[in-house]
């Protein structure tokens, strides 16, 4: 045995025994199982990480690798607590690895973003008197997704086989979360009396294991990260072409839609076709696979219709609400325009992290039912003249839509850092422009494009850049894809 199967096995162990109690110890709902189910799926990983050599991967390849693993039974997992902290997890992991592997790189990095993030926050105590470090510590954590992806350079990533063994795990995984997700959603229609109604609320796969749905964000988590593995399973279908796959292709695709997260799909979709529309029209390379492209979108579109039908016809009353001033989004939006007329420096700088229309807001004000351990109950001065109300009312609804819902990350970006968030439309174009000018393949161009474009779109629904739960195994994903795409040339 070589000195780096046997560090990668001695790292993997104790990995996996910790993360096992962690979540045997902490899983609310239906405990036993859910025990049982994680200790079968980390069985299910460590035999996946033998195969692990040396040749195939390099060692930050394989800590990258051990990671994605553990993460990704997280986010699937009942546990929401070490789903919510899993890029926490990660990036910790990651660095005390690489620190053990003499490689101190990603964490000084670590560091440099961490003393960014404190200056940013003196800017703002310094312009408001009203500045609440809580919510900004909060607001860091919230928002660490992104972390991994600014810490960890591309050229370490870059070649071998890594985004394939990332896809090949996906497989079991989705096999697993279709067949719930399926039993779940038949159930939801028998409850239901039909395909109508609330159905697709009772899709929430592993993340909540009941025969009743959670009304919360698991119904919307699992089609996000169901979207992800779609993502994942296009591209493996390039180098491991079987009629399982496809079937396991096809199932997650009818799965999504059985879901019925309305905005979703809609979202997946439309970013599908833009990447489609911006991978033609930016190059001239390889576009032989433009054409099944096109089919499977159509072919998932009529999936979407088909079961979903019924509940697109919700749309027109959502509709009708925005244009009489009933969507308390419109009215976020409308309530931050008239304060900036009168506060210049809102429209500017925004309120800070975590003080104005974030989810870190949320948490602080204690409206999401949890508050990490040392941290009290506290309304930022905007959050509480500007927001308290709007939540309030919309969390008293039985039933609530998240396209009715009063905060977005689009919102909780401009109203927290203001005309400076606009810089990240450049740097997203940025990343674009870098990814299509080295991606030789059509396919992988829309497969990147369609997962970037998707995940800015929700952005203007709810909050999905700050539950890592719901972006963050997409995130890492793509990142992969990105690094073993635009710096091949450059290893």
């Amino acid at each position: 045995m070589s000195h780096n199967n046997l560090l990668f096995k001695l790292c993997i162990l104790p990995a996996v025994v910790v993360l096992a109690i962690m979540i045997g110890k902490f899983t609310a709902d239906m405990p036993k199982l859910a025990g049982i189910l994680t200790v079968a799926l980390l069985a299910g990983a460590v035999l996946l990480s033998r195969g692990l050599r040396a040749s195939e991967l390099s060692n930050t390849q394989r800590f990258y690798y051990l990671g994605f693993i553990i993460c990704l039974i997280l986010v699937w997992s009942p546990a929401k607590s070490l789903a919510y902290i899993s890029p926490m997890i990660f990036t910790g992991l990651f660095i005390v690895l690489e620190i053990f592997d003499r490689d101190n790189n990603t964490f000084l990095k670590l560091l440099l973003i961490i003393f960014f993030w404190v200056l940013i926050s003196c800017v703002y105590l310094v312009s408001y008197s009203s500045f609440s470090i809580q919510n900004s510590i909060i607001c860091f954590f919230t928002y660490s997704s992104l972390i991994p992806l600014l810490v960890i350079s591309n050229h370490k990533l870059a070649g071998g086989k890594l985004i394939i063994k990332i896809c090949t795990f996906m497989i079991p995984v989705l096999w697993l979360e279709c067949s719930v997700g399926i039993l779940q959603g038949f159930y939801g229609i028998v409850s239901s009396g039909g395909m109508h109604g609330h159905f697709g609320d009772f899709v929430e796969g592993t993340i909540h294991l009941h025969p009743l749905p959670k009304k919360s964000l698991s119904n919307a988590m699992f089609s996000t990260n169901m979207t992800f593995g779609i993502l994942g399973l296009l591209y493996l279908r390039k180098f491991k072409k079987s009629f399982f796959n496809d079937l396991l292709l096809a199932l997650c695709f009818f799965t999504l839609c059985l879901a019925s997260v309305i905005h979703l799909i809609a979202f997946f979709i439309l970013a599908l076709l833009a990447a489609l529309v911006t991978a033609n029209i930016s190059t001239h390379k390889n576009k032989s696979r433009t054409i099944p492209s096109l089919v499977l979108i159509i072919f998932a579109s009529i999936i979407f219709i088909g079961i979903a039908g019924k509940n697109i016809t919700a749309i027109d009353k959502r509709i009708e609400n925005i244009r009489f001033g009933q969507n308390y989004k419109t009215r976020a939006y409308t309530d931050y325009f008239s304060r900036a007329q009168k506060e210049k420096k809102l429209l500017f700088l925004g309120a800070g992290p975590g003080q104005y229309g974030s989810r870190a807001a949320l948490i602080s004000a204690g409206y999401l039912s949890f508050l990490p351990p040392g941290f009290s109950i506290q309304n930022s001065k905007y959050f509480d003249e500007m927001m308290f109300n709007n939540w309030i009312s919309w969390l008293g609804q039985w039933w609530r839509s998240a396209t009715n819902s009063p905060g977005s990350s689009i919102f909780a970006l401009l109203s927290e850092f203001g005309l400076i968030s606009f810089f990240l439309i450049f740097a997203g174009v940025q990343i674009s422009r870098k990814f299509i000018k080295h991606s030789t393949d059509t396919l992988n161009t829309i497969i990147f494009l369609g997962g970037l474009f998707y995940i800015i779109s929700i952005g203007l629904i709810d909050l999905y850049w700050e539950i890592p739960q719901a972006v963050f195994i997409g995130c890492l994903f793509l990142k992969v894809l990105y690094a073993q795409t635009t710096t091949k040339a450059s290893t």
